[in-house]
């Protein structure tokens, strides 16, 4: 039994506690003595710092005591009580039982108080207990939110970090980032993400995060200028912080055109481009991610490859990563779309890792390759490479693909590689001719214009003239002069005129 006196110390207690153990300190906290209490109370926090104790001091019905502690109006049993919930509140099950126990609402409370320890205990305890999702739509029915935001600006760095935390926590709902956002904590938020301190820029980048999933949010996000500091943190010395910032830029570039502008006149692409070294699988992850997202911009395009983008994207091209693999594959099939990129994808090495995707087992790997090869096939000098690095077989084998779009892409690569006099031989030899031929019949009449456009290139080739007839060609083709669509009528028309100059 420990004697109660006025003088009693937490130091005093914790020597108790690890003497005789927690029973007789939790029954301190009874005491009508608010030195008494707020002495056990701080022994307890102390005592607090084993899984074991944590369970037993609630054990020992010392939940409901600190709880009540929290209405206490001295300064000290607020305090020391908060700074115990918040070591408890760690376990799982203690979230539970504090919630349980009515802790929630004298814990908001005290996120106002004139003490900024107090505050700092209470929102503390609230972060941990913001990671049961039940509790969650509790504290902010308790209309916490406001009082967090609050803490944001607080002077001390502990306190800014942790009701950063708790509103991350809280954000990882979708109801509840809204009201975050109408509680105006983006601007608090952002300030934070250009603290000196690594903690806090930590917290307020995942609350960031995890409010910038939800795609409503993004256009508040950007309109309260985070894209500057977020595009600061990609070169942030800290994966940690490196990822949560590649990973919402790439959010926000995926949102729509102006996003994509705007990280781009912040000067986001150079970074992102560095971290597809990065050797964080994450932070590479979410740079490539952005990248893709970026280059469907035409401006982009260009932008991308003359700042040095190409190489580790044609590297990435060959990732065990099939996440990665496929978004270097779209990101190289996007830029290729630009003329001025054509040659220097070639010159970067990209048509090896290209040609082999095309037999990739994942489909959009596969069609984005595909795209790819049609797009530089246009340019006259690859069309001489793509055929020495072994391209027209995989292309040939893509025209029996079940998928129209797969066809076309196949189809239309070939149509351009027969420009060339020596593709016209070695398509027929690869056995183009007779899947070619069957395109006429598709039900599509992009696949029906290109194939017929492949046909008229081909058929240029005088031996390729008696071998297109052979192989059944003329009457498709001639159906396909009554076919309502120009392009059509065009290309099938043309190849019917070069099958005729024989």
């Amino acid at each position: 039994m420990v004697k109660e006196a006025r003088n009693v110390t937490a130091d005093h207690l914790v020597k108790v506690g690890q003497d005789q153990g927690l029973g007789p300190v939790v029954d301190l906290l009874r005491s009508t003595d608010e030195k008494v209490q707020a002495a056990a109370a701080g022994a307890l926090w102390s005592l607090s710092v084993t899984t074991e104790n944590k369970s037993k001091i609630v054990e020992r019905g010392g939940l409901p005591l600190l709880i009540r502690m929290l209405r206490s109006q001295s300064i000290a049993c607020q305090e020391q009580a908060g700074g115990c919930l918040y070591s408890l509140s760690v376990l799982a099950e203690n979230k539970i039982n504090i919630v349980q126990e009515g802790g929630l609402s004298p814990l908001v409370s005290l996120l106002r108080s004139g003490s900024g320890s107090v505050a700092k205990q209470a929102v503390g305890c609230l972060r941990n207990l913001a990671v049961n999702a039940l509790n969650k739509n509790k504290i902010v029915a308790e209309n916490a939110i406001p009082a967090i935001v609050e803490l944001l600006s607080d002077d001390d760095i502990k306190t800014q970090e942790l009701a950063a935390s708790a509103l991350r926590n809280l954000a990882m709902s979708e109801d509840i980032s809204a009201q975050i956002i109408s509680a105006d904590a983006l601007g608090p938020l952002i300030v934070l993400l250009q603290s000196h301190e690594r903690r806090v820029v930590d917290q307020a980048a995942q609350c960031v995060r995890n409010i910038v999933q939800v795609p409503d949010n993004c256009d508040a996000v950007v309109a309260e200028g985070a894209v500057q500091p977020l595009v600061s943190l990609l070169r942030f010395r800290d994966e940690k912080i490196q990822e949560h910032a590649t990973a919402i830029v790439q959010v926000l570039s995926s949102i729509n055109a102006e996003n994509k502008n705007l990280i781009v006149d912040e000067g986001g692409l150079t970074p992102l481009i560095s971290l597809l070294r990065s050797t964080n699988k994450k932070v590479q992850e979410e740079a490539t991610y952005a990248l893709r997202n970026l280059s469907s911009n035409s401006d982009n395009q260009v932008k991308i490859v003359t700042r040095g983008g190409l190489p580790p994207l044609v590297g990435l091209l060959h990732s065990t990563n099939p996440k990665l693999q496929e978004a270097a594959t779209v990101t190289v099939r996007n830029i290729s779309m630009n003329p001025e990129n054509e040659v220097r994808i070639v010159q970067e090495g990209g048509l090896p890792p290209l040609i082999a995707l095309l037999r990739a087992s994942d489909s959009k790997i596969q069609s984005s390759a595909a795209i790819a090869i049609r797009n530089l096939s246009v340019n006259s000098s690859n069309q001489i490479k793509i055929a020495q690095e072994g391209g027209i077989p995989p292309l040939v084998s893509l025209l029996r693909s079940f998928d129209p779009k797969m066809q076309e892409h196949a189809v239309t690569a070939l149509r351009y590689l027969a420009e060339n006099a020596d593709n016209q031989v070695n398509i027929v030899q690869d056995g183009g001719l007779p899947p070619i031929i069957g395109l006429l019949r598709s039900s599509d009449h992009r696949v029906q214009a290109q194939s017929s456009g492949a046909l008229r290139n081909l058929a240029v080739n005088v031996e390729n003239k008696v071998r297109i007839a052979q192989e059944g060609a003329i009457q498709p083709l001639v159906s396909l002069l009554c076919f309502s669509n120009d392009e059509v009528d065009e290309q099938s028309a043309g190849a019917l005129w070069n099958l005729a100059m024989n």
